[in-house]
């Protein structure tokens, strides 16, 4: 009887496994590109390159538009997309994005130093380096008026 039971609670287990595996092995969905609105490519592409360190990955032409992607360095995941605004409600939100939020948050492993780096190329700072709950983080806005946060994450932000 007791082996009957034990088999039985084995089976279901590996039943309950195989189902959440196939579950799990479905479509998967992974964030590759997120766009940030500028006026001009070139000088959306120089400021985030020579200023905040961003590679340039691609940039290609076609027609008057350009495919340009730029990347934290050694970075393989997300990508920003530079693109230029075409009319007047897109160059109405230009460096509004997210208004009055954080467009986006950019890890690192020495805040102080990085946004030491970030103040003598001129960027616009909105708050110093200092401790908080979660890391060491500041806050800045890029030429276009985006809101960014350096952040240097601890332990507790890194546990997910």
């Amino acid at each position: 009887m007791k082996t009957g039971i034990f088999l039985f609670v084995v089976t279901i287990t590996v039943m309950i496994s195989k189902f959440a595996v196939s579950q799990s092995a479905g479509p998967k969905l992974k964030v590759a590109h997120i766009s940030i609105l500028v006026h001009d490519y070139d000088q959306g592409l120089k400021y985030y390159t020579d200023v905040l360190g961003f590679e340039k990955k691609t940039d290609i032409k076609f027609g008057n538009e350009r495919w340009i992607t730029i990347a934290a360095p050694g970075e393989k995941g997300i990508e920003f997309v530079l693109v230029r605004a075409k009319d007047k409600e897109d160059s109405a939100i230009v460096g509004n994005q997210a208004g009055a939020r954080t467009f986006a948050v950019l890890n690192t492993n020495d805040c102080k130093k990085v946004f030491a780096d970030y103040k003598l190329k001129g960027i616009k700072v909105l708050t110093e380096p200092r401790e908080t709950p979660w890391g060491v983080q500041a806050q800045f806005y890029d030429l276009y008026g985006n809101r960014f946060v350096l952040l240097e994450p601890n332990s507790i932000s890194q546990n997910k």
